[in-house]
C-alpha cells in the first residue's frame, strides 16, 4: 500500500512538472535523457522516423539539449515526432517552438491535429523553410469540438524531388498552452511613453494593442529587454482608438522583462498598451478592422476643414536658355493634409491665369499634389494664393477644347489643331493663321505608323493648358505591329507652339526589339518650318523631325 502511494505521488509530481508554466506537453524542452530503447520520453516516432537518426543534440535554442532528426533513408512519408495531449473543447491554445535546419528543405512543417473521440476534427500547420538560424514559431488555434491535440514535428525524407537525405532538423522549446486572457500584459501610458518591468509567465509570440491619440500619422517603437527596438507606424488619426500593428515574431521570454513603447511624433499620446499571446483577442471599444477600401471611404466620409487662405511662392529657375518673355510652365505643388479641397481654388497675386489639376489625394480626400500651370519668364517669382475663400479661376474664352466625332479640336487663341479618332495622323489641320501643317504622323523604323485602333483622351482642358493623350499601336502596311505607343500633346493658351511626348509601351512577351528611328513626318505646303527652335528647310509638301532613341532597362 505504501509503495503504491509513493508511485501515485511520483506520477503526480511528473504530471505537475510536465504542466509547469502552463505547458501541456511533456519534455517539450528535450532535457530528459533518451530512454533505454532510444526513444524520447513523452514523444512518439512514426515508422518513417524510426528509419532515421533521432538524437538529442547540444545545438540547443535554450537549455542543454534539442531534438535532432537526421534523414538517412529515403521514405515516401514524412518523419513525424508527435505527442497527444488532452484539451478542452471550445478553448484557445497556442503552440510555440523554435527550429533550425542545416540547409534549406521544402516540406518541413509543424502541425496540430485536432481529434474528437479519436477521429480527425481539424488541423493547423506552420510551414518552415529557415536554415542555419534558430527561428521562433507560434501557432494559435481554437479547439472547436476536439478533446485531443496531437502536436507533430514533421520533416521529409524524399530523395527524388528535393535532396533531403543527409539534412538535419533541430527543434527545441516546444510548448502547448491554453491561452489565458487574464494573463495579458497591460502597461499604462504616460504621455508619449508606456514602459514597465513585467514578470512574464507565458513565454511566446505576443501581439500588441495600443490605445493612442494621434493628430497625424505617427511613428512608434517597441523594445523588449535588450533587443533592438522594432518600428511601427499609425496612419489613422483620431483620439482614444486602438492601434493593432503587425510586428512579426515579437517573442517575449519567460521571466522579468523590460517592455517599452515610445511615440516619436509631436502630439501623439499612448494611453495604454496590452500584450497578448492570443492573435484573436480584441479589447473593449476597439474599432473593427476594415479593408483598405472601407478605411478610405470612412476617412473621406468624416471629411476635413479646408483652410480659407494660404499662399506659396514659386520661382522659375533653370530656364536661362529659353527666349525672353513669359511662356507656359507647369509644376507639381504639394499641400498639407486636410487643407485644400477639390477643385483647387488657386490664383496668382498679380492676376495672371493659373490652372490647378489634382494629381493625388490624402486619405481624407484633401488634395495632396496638384499640377499648377501658369505663365512665367526665367527668374521670375510668382505668389500663388489658395484656399476656400479664393474665387474659382475664370474660364478663358479664347482657349477652347472640344470633342468631336471621337476626336478633339483645340484652339489656343494663337494656334488651332485637331486630333483625329482614327487614321495614321496624330495631328491634323495645325495652323497659326499664317502657316499650316496638314498632318503629323509618327513613323518608327521608316515603316511602322501611328495607325490602327486608338484611344483619344483629354486629360486637361484649360484654362491655361490642355493635355491630350493618344494610345494605340505602331503598325506597318501589312498590318504587323511593332509596339504600342502613348503620345501626349500639350498646348498653352495664347501660345503658337506644341509639346509632343512619345512613349513606347511593350505588352508582348518578346526578348528584344530593334528601334532605329522615330520620325514625326509632317505634310506641309510651306518651304520651311521651325522645329524645337531651329529653322529647318523642307521640300514642298513634307518635313520630318527625327529623334535619337535611348533606352533604359534592367535585368
Amino acid at each position: 500500500m505504501y509503495d503504491r502511494l509513493l508511485m501515485m505521488l511520483a506520477l503526480m509530481l511528473v504530471c505537475a512538472a510536465a504542466h509547469a508554466g502552463g505547458n501541456l506537453l511533456h519534455n517539450g524542452g528535450f532535457e530528459e535523457p533518451l530512454a533505454a530503447d532510444g526513444s524520447i520520453p513523452g514523444w512518439t516516432a512514426n515508422k518513417a522516423l524510426q528509419q532515421q537518426s533521432l538524437t538529442l543534440d547540444d545545438h540547443a535554442y535554450t537549455g542543454d539539449k534539442a531534438v535532432c532528426i537526421l534523414s538517412t533513408v529515403p521514405t515516401d512519408g514524412n518523419s513525424v515526432l508527435s505527442q497527444d495531449v488532452a484539451i478542452e473543447p471550445g478553448a484557445d491554445y497556442q503552440l510555440n517552438l523554435a527550429a533550425t535546419r542545416d540547409s534549406f528543405v521544402y516540406g518541413t512543417l509543424f502541425r496540430v491535429s485536432l481529434l474528437k473521440d479519436g477521429e480527425a476534427a481539424g488541423r493547423q500547420d506552420i510551414s518552415f523553410r529557415s536554415n542555419n538560424t534558430w527561428r521562433p514559431l507560434t501557432l494559435a488555434f481554437n479547439s472547436g469540438e476536439a478533446d485531443t491535440a496531437r502536436v507533430e514535428l514533421q520533416t521529409p525524407n524524399r530523395g527524388d524531388w528535393r535532396i533531403t537525405v543527409g539534412r538535419r532538423l533541430w527543434v527545441d522549446d516546444v510548448t502547448l498552452v491554453k491561452i489565458d486572457h487574464e494573463r495579458n500584459i497591460t502597461i499604462p501610458g504616460d504621455g508619449a511613453t508606456a514602459a514597465a518591468d513585467v514578470d512574464v509567465t507565458e513565454p511566446g509570440t505576443y501581439h500588441l494593442w495600443a490605445r493612442v491619440n494621434c493628430a497625424e500619422p505617427t511613428r512608434f517603437t517597441i523594445a523588449v529587454g535588450d533587443d533592438e527596438p522594432r518600428v511601427f507606424r499609425a496612419y489613422t488619426t483620431g483620439t482614444e482608438y486602438w492601434l493593432r500593428p503587425v510586428i512579426p515574431e515579437l517573442v517575449i521570454a519567460e521571466g522579468r522583462q523590460r517592455i517599452a513603447v515610445q511615440a516619436f511624433d509631436d502630439g501623439a499620446r499612448i494611453e495604454e498598451v496590452v500584450m497578448t499571446i492570443d492573435p484573436f483577442w480584441q479589447p473593449e471599444g476597439y474599432q473593427p478592422f476594415m479593408t483598405p477600401e472601407e478605411a478610405l471611404a470612412a476617412q473621406r466620409e468624416r471629411g476635413f476643414d479646408p483652410i480659407e487662405r494660404g499662399s506659396v511662392q514659386l520661382t522659375l529657375t533653370g530656364a536661362d536658355d529659353l527666349p525672353a518673355g513669359r511662356r507656359g510652365v507647369s509644376q507639381g505643388l504639394p499641400f498639407p493634409r486636410g487643407t485644400v479641397a477639390e477643385p483647387v481654388n488657386l490664383r496668382a497675386a498679380d492676376g495672371r491665369p493659373v490652372q490647378a489639376d489634382v494629381l493625388n489625394r490624402w486619405a481624407d480626400g484633401s488634395v495632396k499634389w496638384a499640377l499648377v500651370s501658369t505663365f512665367a519668364e526665367p527668374g521670375e517669382t510668382i505668389t500663388l494664393e489658395y484656399g476656400s475663400a479664393i474665387p474659382a479661376p475664370a474660364d478663358n474664352p479664347a482657349f477652347s477644347v472640344e470633342r468631336e466625332r471621337g476626336g478633339v479640336s483645340v484652339d489656343t487663341g494663337a494656334l488651332r489643331f485637331s486630333v483625329p479618332a482614327q487614321g495614321p495622323a496624330l495631328i491634323e489641320g495645325l495652323t497659326d493663321g499664317e502657316r499650316a501643317v496638314e498632318s503629323i504622323v509618327g513613323v518608327v523604323n521608316d515603316s511602322f505608323l501611328t495607325s490602327g485602333e486608338r484611344e483619344v483622351e483629354v486629360e486637361q482642358a484649360g484654362p491655361v493648358r490642355t493635355a491630350i493623350r493618344i494610345a494605340g499601336p505602331h503598325v506597318n502596311e501589312a498590318g504587323e505591329k511593332l509596339m504600342d505607343y502613348v503620345v501626349r500633346i500639350f498646348a498653352y493658351a495664347g501660345e503658337s507652339h506644341l509639346r509632343v511626348e512619345h512613349s513606347f509601351v511593350q505588352h508582348d512577351d518578346i526578348i528584344s526589339v530593334d528601334l532605329d528611328s522615330l520620325v514625326l513626318r509632317m505634310e506641309t505646303p510651306v518651304q520651311s518650318a521651325v522645329l524645337e527652335g531651329t529653322e529647318v528647310a523642307t521640300a514642298a509638301g513634307e518635313a520630318t523631325l527625327t529623334a535619337s532613341l535611348a533606352s533604359e532597362g534592367s535585368s
